[in-house]
């Protein structure tokens, strides 16, 4: 433990490639998510959450951002709240 899970996040809104994430707070609603400050976040806004899975290549889960904020200590790096949705959305 005390590692940083990484993941990417492939917003719907934006038109650029998946952004890298470090994932937190993981509970069986969402996870929580750091990421670089100048990536466009919208409230409410969809996106798929792609995480490396132990020994079982790459996992994705649409997620559902809840909310967003600057990060506490980085002025570089933000924080969002993303919940899982069912994959037959």
């Amino acid at each position: 433990m005390g590692h940083p899970q990484g993941g990417w996040l492939q917003l719907d809104l934006a038109d650029r490639e998946a952004t890298p994430v470090e994932l937190f707070a993981f509970s069986n609603q969402g996870v929580g998510v750091i990421l670089m400050a100048d990536v466009p976040l919208q409230q409410g806004a969809s996106a798929l959450l792609m995480m490396q899975a132990h020994g079982a290549g790459v996992s994705h889960r649409p997620v559902r951002l809840c909310w967003h904020r600057p990060h506490p200590q980085d002025p570089q790096r933000q924080v969002a709240g993303l919940r899982f949705e069912s994959d037959d959305r």
